[in-house]
């Protein structure tokens, strides 16, 4: 990939606060600056590509920037093959395809003609930026101040970067040389006082470590105190198990983190521990590439926060005390602090500065969006639904303001508002955009399945490598058989599923609602038990279960299902009868 940058000779630093600027052998260059959104745990930079506008997620774990299949249909992107050539993610593999632009813009900087692989899972925007665009010489990650920062500097060697520090203690951090081979910043941390080698990766929204390493620190799956987690995914089609486990020590250089939980789970064979976003948002960390060196400060809040009471996230004791956190009449600055804030699940610092950002620039919604967001964090839904209802009226065809607000409406029972949130949300939207999922997601949340197919129909067709592709399968197939409508493409739905998922459990429970509806008893049974056998308490596979059963003439065995589904999910029959699935 070619780049055009410019080059700006900047003086970072002053003698008397750190030695960089007292050695004039010693050159630094600040090539670009991207200013940087935290959405959820994923930081995201605005560019554009041939004058488009596009979000890309700042990877550092990825070897190279990427737009996935969706992005580059939608953007009018055809990718070329590349032979023999696989992207490899913690759950595998994804193939690759090519494409060249002629135009890259980030924050301010024109990067001129680009290219980037086609491939793998959506991740929320266009794509990520990895690196070989953020290895190109040094980097700063300043997420706790919204900010990532392209240097290059020569002559610096044996010296601090961490020009911000002021005279703070930091963290110095040895890591592997960095190649074109091995691009990635890995370097050595401790776990419970055994060594990990660490991959520092800002595109993994929580940090994980390897069952392998996991277990040199005395730690794995059934051991008590850890608990079955959500899936993982990357790159391909699938999910890893994880779970959270209790870590008694987390160490980096001279910073210590006591009592905290961390994930765990089945990563790559050269891999001991991922450190995520949730680390880099609490750190500024300047990666000097041409030393080998790693230089980090403490900068304030929670690490590793799996849950949001401090009791759960961790103690702490660290030696770098934090620093105070800038002032600024900025709003776009107010912006991304009060992201970072929502991220750290600082919801009332977040409230504070984003009011502050939309008393500078009330028209602008994404403020309101960003403050609604720390509203729901509080559980304040009002307040949200207050702060969305103004970015509609400002933007009525803002996605992201009607998407949280159909979820706020649903979460209070508002159906018919959801679903009308949802309608204008899919109307704005053309062709195979990746939000057509979620609209879909709620759309049946909403009790609307028959709204759901046609979304997911163009979903699924343009992400067949997604990590989502068989949850999408499964999701029309269970809308076709809740809405009773297009029966066999239902039934050929959770066929194809189950061929490549043949003992899942929810595939089997969404064939066992079309088989129901197409009054194939025994099939449905069969199914119903399958799933059962592997979740016993599955509300919708029990009743089901025992409909079929009152079809067959086991009363007994009707009323045992029936009751058991109700007395795990009692609104289940209310729920059953609005698709006319009763006994």
């Amino acid at each position: 990939m070619r780049y055009f940058v410019v080059w700006v000779v900047a003086v970072l630093v002053t003698c008397g606060i750190n030695p960089v600027a007292c050695h004039a052998e010693c050159q630094v260059g600040k090539l670009a600056e991207l200013p940087v959104m935290m959405d959820g745990m994923q930081p995201i930079t605005e560019a554009k590509i041939n004058g488009a506008p596009a979000r890309f997620m700042i990877d550092s774990g990825a070897f190279s920037s990427i737009i996935s299949p969706g992005t580059a249909r939608t953007l009018g992107l055809h990718p070329e093959p590349v032979r023999d050539f696989y992207m490899v993610g913690i759950n595998g593999t994804a193939t690759a395809g090519l494409v060249k632009v002629s135009s890259l813009v980030v924050g301010d900087t024109n990067l001129g003609r680009a290219q980037f692989l086609v491939g793998g899972s959506e991740t929320g925007g266009a794509g990520v930026l990895g690196q070989e665009l953020l290895g190109f010489d040094d980097i700063e990650y300043d997420l706790p101040h919204g900010m990532v920062r392209l240097f290059k500097s020569t002559g610096c060697e044996q010296l601090s970067m961490a020009y911000w520090a002021a005279g703070r203690p930091m963290d110095v951090v040895p890591i592997a040389a960095h190649s074109r081979e091995q691009p990635y910043t890995i370097g050595s941390v401790e776990l419970n006082g055994k060594p990990v080698r660490a991959t520092f990766d800002t595109g993994a929204s929580a940090s994980i470590v390897s069952l392998r390493a996991a277990a040199r620190a005395g730690i794995k799956p059934g051991d008590p105190g850890v608990k079955s987690a959500e899936g993982a995914s990357g790159f391909g089609r699938g999910y890893v198990q994880t779970w959270i486990a209790p870590f008694a020590s987390f160490k980096i250089g001279d910073e210590e983190i006591k009592n905290t939980k961390i994930l765990i789970g089945q990563l790559g064979p050269d891999i001991d521990m991922l450190v995520g976003a949730d680390f880099f948002v609490a750190h500024r960390i300047y990666v000097a590439n041409g030393q080998h060196k790693m230089f980090l400060t403490y900068e304030g809040g929670s690490i590793f926060n799996l849950k949001a009471t401090q009791e759960d996230a961790g103690g702490r004791e660290i030696k770098s005390p934090p620093s105070s956190q800038p002032t600024s009449n900025n709003p776009a600055e107010l912006l991304r602090i009060g992201g970072v804030a929502i991220a750290q699940r600082d919801y009332d610092k977040a409230i504070t500065t984003l009011t502050q950002a939309i008393t500078s620039s009330p028209r602008d919604p994404r403020y309101l969006e960003e403050r609604a967001s720390a509203f729901v964090g509080k559980n304040e839904k009002d307040r949200a639904i207050a702060d969305l209802d103004e970015a509609i009226a400002i933007a009525p065809k803002d996605l992201r303001a009607l998407l949280a607000r159909s979820a706020l409406r649903l979460s209070k029972d508002d159906k018919a508002g959801a679903i009308a949130d949802l309608d204008s949300a899919d109307q704005s939207l053309a062709g195979p955009a990746d939000e057509k999922y979620e609209i879909a997601q709620l759309y049946i949340e909403a009790d609307a399945p028959a709204r759901a197919i046609a979304p997911l129909g163009f979903w699924i067709t343009s992400h067949p490598a997604d990590a989502r592709y068989l949850s999408a399968i499964n999701l029309r197939c269970w809308a076709r058989g809740l809405a009773d409508q297009e029966l066999a493409m239902g039934l050929e739905d959770c066929n194809n599923a189950l061929r490549l998922a043949p003992y899942a459990p929810e595939l089997r429970g969404s064939r066992g609602l079309i088989e129901f509806r197409l009054g194939q008893w025994r099939s449905a049974l069969s199914d119903y038990n399958a799933a059962l056998a592997q979740q016993p308490k599955a509300s919708w596979s029990l009743f089901g279960r025992g409909v079929v059963k009152q079809r067959l003439g086991d009363v007994a065995g009707a009323k045992a299902d029936l009751d058991a589904a109700r007395a795990i999910w009692p609104m289940i029959t209310e729920k059953a009868k609005l698709f006319d699935v009763a006994p």
